[in-house]
């Protein structure tokens, strides 16, 4: 197990420390041993009713970091001391010994190890302790430290926060060493493929490669850095939503470690269900899930339809528009309708397409200036006899409906074996690459991003308002949407089996907004950015009315307003019908809240100590 310690270079000391006095920063390597689940229960339960973790230092001037400098160095040391108690001369519970490494945090190896995918709020993120655990027992011996410690933790998997949440005070505990993937013997009463046990540290990249050697389909997001745990928390939607349902559809047990440090199987039929439950789609974005997940299993995952490795069940091309406005306008509504149409949502056929609207502004890659785009991605999945239909039934259809008026054109027609469908979704070329999590789209740039879940068909009012602000608004800077169909095998379950609430909801959208890479984040440029993008979305959610229906956790938005429904708490935007009974489960699983997602503007509105993140007035309404 691999610990990074915060610290200030000796430069940096000088001037937040009294003279003489010295932060020591470490790296720890702890040896892997096998420690049985009866024997770590042992080990840790001691010290369960210790004092709850310590208030969380505001973060509203340079002046809390620096006095919080000499609190940083106490909790530190005494992680460090807990650490030290399972030294094998006084307990041989754990590795052999223990190395120590002085490492600063203007050094390469902290801010790999600190930062996120998303940027934007880098400058603010120094945790105390970054840990990387290889192993359940690892991660419970980092929880107990904490808890003792008197710090707070923050898990992490692909680092694919979208607002950038991690701990900026406090333990990020890092599962992505957590790689394993096991087939289980046994089968699930009804199921007929294999539970497949994964380890919480897989990307969605490495879980392609190695499940599709299974003979198996996950159906997952269509990013592959992102972490399974991650998007198993918020439901994980993708491409293959609507044919076989979310990602969390499929999970039918977690292992974890809980605010005691204990190692626990959660499942349907034990005393540990409620943990099941609020990890199928509703353990993240406002809230951190009470533990840290390990191990996720899956059970009845569909076969692949694919009659061998080389087999090109994917087709996926483009239907591109001339960008303006209008045009814009019209891909969406005519998208939409058809979304809606009986004829086409009641045809089993038409769940294996998904077609996802774009409207796209980038900086043009010669000169200066901006280029801008208006398209339709379409995915087909399916059988020899699913693409010959498709072509024949569909294809003509969509000739007529997208490019009869608009003169849009289809192009870059491809078709792609499974796991090559996976590596075109990534943009890279080999699986190695596609496995080794190291690289993504956007990955280190910075922005601001927003969602919008939808129940009934918006306006082209709306969608105008939408494109106007994404084609036309100023300040200019990178910037898209994307809408994403639901429906379907989404539907498929009842709102209150899973925590994922939306089954019913027709789409969703995401829009992103960057900053440019050499703008100081505290600018007033940044300002105009994040005000005129927020503005913009909410005259969007504005024009929606009725159809609006809330956001989704995935694309967490802190500093949300909901004008529609301003009495409406929190939770319930993200969760629908869900939300007090996740609070619940929240407030009943780790009631001192040792487990947080937070970045230091929402500490003093967002994260109240023994409590669901929750901003004041809505934690009063509970």
């Amino acid at each position: 197990m691999i610990l990074y310690y915060y610290a200030k270079t000796k430069s940096r000391q000088s001037k937040l420390m009294t003279p003489g006095m010295e932060l020591r920063t470490e790296i720890l390597s702890v040896r892997r041993s096998n420690v049985s689940n009866a024997r770590n229960k042992e080990l840790f339960s001691r010290g369960n009713n210790d004092e709850g973790p310590l208030a969380a230092p505001t973060a509203s001037s340079s002046i809390g970091r620096a006095s919080s400098l000499f609190k940083r160095h106490n909790v530190t040391s005494s992680f460090s001391a807990c650490l030290k108690q399972q030294d094998p001369s006084q307990n041989h519970a754990y590795g052999e010994h223990l190395e120590y490494v002085t490492v600063f945090d203007d050094e390469d190896e902290y801010d790999a190890a600190r930062s996120t995918w998303n940027h934007a709020k880098l400058h603010l993120q120094f945790p105390n302790i970054i840990a990387f655990p290889a192993s359940a027992e690892e991660v419970s011996l980092v929880v107990k430290c904490t808890r003792l410690s008197g710090q707070y933790i923050c898990a992490r998997n692909g680092k694919h926060s979208f607002e950038s949440d991690t701990c900026t005070y406090g333990v990020v505990v890092d599962v992505s060493k957590m790689k394993q993937i096991t087939t289980l013997d046994g089968r699930l009463e009804g199921k007929e493929s294999p539970v497949v046990r994964l380890g919480a540290g897989l990307t969605l990249g490495q879980v392609a490669v190695e499940v599709v050697k299974l003979g198996l389909v996950v159906p997952m997001g269509s990013c592959a850095t992102v972490g399974l745990t991650g998007l198993t928390l918020v439901g994980g939607q993708g491409p293959l939503s609507r044919l076989y349902g979310m990602l969390s559809d499929y999970v039918s047990a977690i292992e974890l470690i809980d605010e005691r440090a204990q190692i626990v199987l959660a499942t349907a039929s034990n005393e540990y269900a409620d943990y099941l439950w609020l990890a199928r789609g509703g353990g993240s974005g406002t809230h951190h899930f009470p533990g840290i997940i390990t191990a996720i299993e899956l059970s009845g995952l569909p076969s692949s339809e694919s009659s061998s490795s080389d087999t090109k069940s994917y087709i996926d091309f483009r239907i591109e528009y001339n960008p303006t406005v209008e045009n814009a306008v019209q891909m969406l509504s005519d998208w939409q309708k058809l979304h809606m149409d009986p004829k086409y949502i009641n045809d089993p056929l038409f769940n294996r397409i998904t077609m996802e609207p774009w409207i796209f502004v980038d900086a043009a890659k010669k000169g200066y200036g901006w280029k801008k785009k208006v398209f339709l991605t379409v995915y087909f999945y399916g059988t020899a006899k699913h693409r010959s239909d498709f072509r024949s039934r569909y294809m003509p259809m969509l000739k007529i409906i997208f490019t009869g008026t608009t003169k849009a054109k289809i192009t870059n027609w491809q078709y792609h074996t499974s796991i090559g469908f996976q590596r075109y979704l990534a943009g890279v070329k080999s699986n190695k690459k596609l496995a080794s999590g190291k690289h993504g789209w956007n990955i280190n740039d910075r922005w601001k991003g927003y969602s919008a879940v939808v129940s009934k068909a918006v306006s082209n009012k709306a969608f105008r308002i939408l494109a106007e602000g994404i084609l036309e608004s100023q300040p200019m800077s990178k910037r898209y949407v994307e809408l994403k169909p639901l429906g379907g095998e989404i539907k498929k379950m009842d709102k209150s089996e899973t925590a994922f609430s939306h089954r019913d909801a027709l789409w969703w959208s995401l829009t992103n907004h960057f900053f440019p890479d050499d703008i100081n984040m505290t600018s007033t440029h940044a300002d105009s950015i994040r005000t005129e993008s927020r503005r913009h979305h909410q005259s969007f959610v504005d024009a929606m009315g009725g159809s609006f229906s809330g956001y989704y956790a995935g694309y967490i938005d802190r500093g949300s307003s909901n004008t529609l429904h301003p009495s409406r708490r929190e939770l319930e935007l993200y969760y629908g019908g869900n939300a007090r009974r996740i609070k619940s489960i929240k407030t009943k699983r780790d009631p001192q809240n040792l487990f947080r997602v937070y970045i230091p503007e929402a500490l003093s509105h967002s994260v109240k100590q023994g409590s669901v993140a929750l901003s004041g007035a809505v934690q009063a309404e509970y």
